[in-house]
């Protein structure tokens, strides 16, 4: 339920190529795989940045500009 909340939410630049990968899944195999999909792919993102220490930032500006 949160993927889906998660899915209906995202608006920023980034989060909308995941959107598309995630839309393009589902046409290829079924809605349900495309939210586990999505799932998992979010739990990797978040697994990278807990692993690494890594702070994340909604866009590449901010990222830049930021040590």
């Amino acid at each position: 339920m949160a993927i889906r909340c998660c899915a209906n939410q995202m608006t920023r630049a980034s989060s909308l190529k995941t959107l598309a990968w995630a839309m393009n899944v589902a046409k290829r195999r079924g809605r349900q795989k495309a939210i586990v999909a999505l799932a998992r792919r979010l739990a990797v993102i978040m697994h990278r940045i807990w692993c690494n220490g890594t702070e994340f930032h909604w866009t590449r500006e901010n990222a830049l500009v930021l040590p």
